[in-house]
This record gives C-alpha cells, sequence and structure tokens, in this order.
C-alpha cells in the first residue's frame, strides 16, 4: 500500500518556520494528513514497474484547509514549503 502523511511545518526558503502542519493541514478526501493517511490501499497497489497514480486517485483530492482559527499572518505573502511523506508498504499475499 502506499501512505502520505505532512510531517514537516510550513516555512520560507530561509527555513524559518511560519506555521505547524496543524494550523494550515493538506487534506486528503476531507482528512488531515498530518497523521498517516492510506493513498493505495495494499490490495489495489501496483506491482513493481511504472504507475501513474493521479493525486485525484479514486475520485479523492488533496486541499488546503484553511478553516481553523490559527493565526496565520506570518505566512501572508510568503512562499511556503511543507514536508510530505510518502510511504510504500509490502503487503505479503
Amino acid at each position: 500500500g502506499i501512505t502520505v502523511q505532512q510531517t514537516g511545518v510550513w516555512e520560507t526558503s530561509g527555513q524559518v518556520q511560519k506555521a505547524t502542519a496543524a494550523d494550515l493541514p493538506i487534506n486528503y478526501d476531507g482528512t488531515s494528513i498530518t497523521t498517516a493517511q492510506n493513498f493505495v490501499s495494499g490490495s489495489a497497489a501496483p506491482v513493481r514497474g511504472s504507475h501513474d497514480k493521479g493525486f485525484n486517485y479514486d475520485g479523492k483530492n488533496f486541499s488546503l484547509d484553511l478553516t481553523g482559527s490559527s493565526n496565520l499572518s506570518a505566512a501572508v505573502d510568503e512562499t511556503l514549503t511543507s514536508e510530505v511523506t510518502w510511504t510504500l508498504t509490502h503487503t505479503p499475499a
């Protein structure tokens, strides 16, 4: 299977933290990926080789959650990056 998780804070290119992942979470299918979320289940994971899985795989999308009450003023007018970790696991048949 393949899981995805937002594992970094939001920071500038100078590595200055502007917001935590919890303050400005990335969602996948409406669920925050601050904890690992299943992107492709083990039974649907492709065999080794070259495969395309769109970011809207299985009709699910990534989004940025701006509904929180955190103060994001430090992030306004900044170019931000956050680390996302993809984990591939093998489930024996």
